[in-house]
């Protein structure tokens, strides 16, 4: 076995993953599991039929009964039932927005298996006109967009698989809907931008003495949208865990600041020297902000995919800053772009200690911390052969 692992010609990163799907499919060809596993895929196929069958838009409109209807002809697949559970679950399929309502599909999928729909008094359909509507005020940023939403909503519901009973079921519920509008109406640019150009949000948050201009902007939505009793899915909570889930989910968001990052990993990195117990409302912030940079902890197909996005989107920062004459910061300037470099970089100075951390605090987390070495590895061996920038095609 040692020496077919060493010698074989699949890559570091690819070898445990073949041999989870090798035994875990022997493992499923033993025909007393037969039962369940046609169990397990056929209610997931008729929750979501009987849910769409019977759904109405809330503001009927041609485009509106459109998309109904094109929900209703779609079906998931067994492998997308299958997959969606784990970190191998490949997005790069579903980047087109004909492929969001099949996103819709999935994160109803996750929020099944959460058990949200008894144990939290939410209707089916108010779930869907929540996801619906969400998803309706994502814009078509490079990177910031409904997929990197349903990204890191699937990305979170992977890690608190991997955590069971570390966190309440209400706090677990919360936290997957953060993930759904942690990014809601994100306009492309940074805090820094929407300040220093003097953006009607930047001017706002110049008014009022806040920087985090857009965390906040999400956070008010997504107070807004949970506000219309059609796709409030906080509206069958009874009366004491009401303010409980919206501190939580305001706080979580507003978590996600990049400028915040140094601060809070201060805070867990002192709780575990000294022993204390890690805050319930720290572990969750960190826990979100994990999912939301989790991209070099993917395959690194995906990692690369999703480098290729973030590195666009800071490029048409970039632009926007030349032509109003701004100067241009390194990272966002396309002429001196350099792909490879900007990852490496990313990993060593913030995501290789953001997930050694998060292992150390619970080792149930150390796949994470071993997937950002692997594409680490993989990212220098390409500057070790001379890749820089890159073709996104």
């Amino acid at each position: 076995y040692q020496r077919r692992v060493h010698g074989g010609g699949l890559p570091a990163e690819q070898v445990e993953p073949a041999y989870t799907q090798l035994v875990e499919c022997i493992l499923a060809t033993d025909m007393a599991k037969h039962a369940e596993l046609s169990t397990e895929l056929r209610t997931a196929l008729t929750f979501l039929a009987s849910l769409l069958a019977s759904f109405t838009p809330l503001h009927p409109s041609q485009n509106a009964e459109a998309e109904v209807r094109h929900l209703r002809s779609l079906s998931l697949t067994p492998e997308e039932v299958a997959t969606v559970g784990g970190l191998e679950f490949d997005l790069q399929k579903y980047q087109h927005q004909d492929q969001h309502p099949r996103l819709i599909l999935l994160m109803i999928e996750l929020f099944r298996r959460e058990n949200i729909f008894d144990t939290f008094n939410v209707s089916p359909r108010t779930l869907l006109s929540f996801l619906l509507r969400a998803r309706s005020r994502y814009r078509p940023n490079p990177y910031h967009n409904f997929v990197h939403a349903f990204d890191v909503t699937q990305t979170l519901f992977v890690l608190l698989q991997s955590l069971p009973g570390v966190f309440a079921p209400l706090e677990r519920f919360v936290l997957l809907v953060t993930a759904v509008v942690h990014d809601i109406d994100h306009t492309g640019v940074a805090n820094a931008f929407h300040l220093k150009t003097r953006t009607p949000l930047g001017i706002t948050a110049e008014a009022v003495g806040y920087t985090s201009v857009l965390e906040v902007h999400h956070s008010n939505l997504a107070v807004e949208l949970l506000g219309d009793p059609h796709t409030n899915v906080f509206g069958g909570l009874p009366a004491e865990q009401v303010e409980p889930a919206y501190t939580q989910l305001v706080e979580c968001i507003l978590a996600t600041d990049m400028a915040k990052h140094a601060e809070l990993s201060t805070e867990l990195r002192t709780a575990l020297t000294t022993g204390t117990e890690v805050a319930p409302r720290l572990a969750q912030k960190m826990l979100l902000k994990s999912a939301d940079i989790s991209n070099p902890t993917k395959p690194f197909a995906m990692a690369r995919f999703w480098a290729f996005a973030i590195t666009e989107e800071f490029h048409q920062q970039g632009d926007q800053a030349s032509a109003l004459g701004l100067p241009v910061d390194p990272m966002f300037d396309r002429t001196r772009a350099d792909l490879v470099g900007s990852q490496i970089g990313f990993i060593d100075f913030l995501v290789g200690s953001h997930f050694k951390l998060m292992a150390e605090w619970r080792g149930e987390l150390q796949f994470l911390s071993d997937a950002v070495q692997r594409n680490r590895d993989e990212w220098q061996a390409q500057r070790d052969a001379g890749a820089g920038a890159a073709d996104p095609n």
